[in-house]
């Protein structure tokens, strides 16, 4: 069976939020509940890892000798809570965490978004709240695909950057087949991507996992991109990197 249009637009912003959950360590129910209980029982640790996060992350940005660039055609968008910002192509749709709070604001969105899929709005919904930014196109690609970027709720308090083997467990947490893995250079620091494959009820998805120190000094924001192409999916997570900065 073919695979409408629709179906390859709505089906990417669900890709991402699944990459999103895993790699910011929103993982099952039970996990939840243990690392809730180990968070309880040993407070200090925590409090000693949330700075050691800080820490990292501020050296990071303190190392960072890139200037930022804004391409040509594109435009500047924030994610709030993880203060960056980041160019994407003007006439996306960008919605913050602020907007994705306010349902009767985005309930047409939801609303058409959870037609021809197996989401209900309310589920959409949640979902989305896990992002601090989502910017998509309004215009599918000639694959009838919606090219998007999401960001992470919050920076995740993590000491260092995930490696290789942490990153392409992530992608396989999602089904996904990890492709190249590297270190980056950006504005903010140095990060690490990770570009995967995943396919999605028929429409092979190519995403790109950037992780960089977060504008607020403290752990590291989560950056997803996706296209139905894969040399599209690089060129927008380059410009992408390329143009981050703190937001003020």
């Amino acid at each position: 069976m073919a695979v409408s249009p629709k179906t390859r637009l709505l089906a990417v912003p669900t890709v991402a939020l699944m990459s999103l959950a895993l790699l910011a360590g929103c993982g099952s129910s039970d996990k939840k509940e243990s690392a809730a209980a180990e968070t309880s029982s040993s407070a200090s640790a925590s409090a000693e890892q949330s700075q050691a996060a800080e820490e990292t992350s501020s050296a990071a940005a303190d190392e960072a000798k890139v200037e930022a660039v804004i391409p040509d055609g594109f435009k500047k968008v924030t994610a709030p809570n993880n203060k960056i910002s980041f160019a994407v192509p003007e006439g996306w749709m960008e919605m913050d965490s602020e907007a994705i709070a306010n349902t009767d604001a985005i309930q047409e969105y939801l609303d058409q978004a959870a037609q021809g899929t197996n989401f209900t709005p309310e589920e959409l919904k949640s979902q989305m709240a896990q992002l601090d930014l989502m910017a998509t196109s309004v215009t599918p690609n000639e694959d009838g695909f919606a090219e998007n970027v999401n960001v992470n709720a919050e920076p995740v308090l993590v000491t260092s950057l995930p490696d290789q083997a942490e990153m392409e467990s992530l992608a396989k947490g999602i089904n996904a087949t990890p492709g190249e893995y590297k270190k980056i250079s950006t504005p903010l620091g140095e990060g690490t991507q990770l570009s995967y494959t995943l396919d999605v009820t028929g429409v092979s998805v190519h995403g790109v996992f950037v992780v960089v120190p977060s504008g607020t000094g403290t752990g590291f924001s989560v950056l997803t991109v996706s296209s139905s192409n894969a040399d599209s999916a690089a060129k927008l997570a380059e410009q992408m990197a390329g143009s981050l900065s703190k937001a003020s």
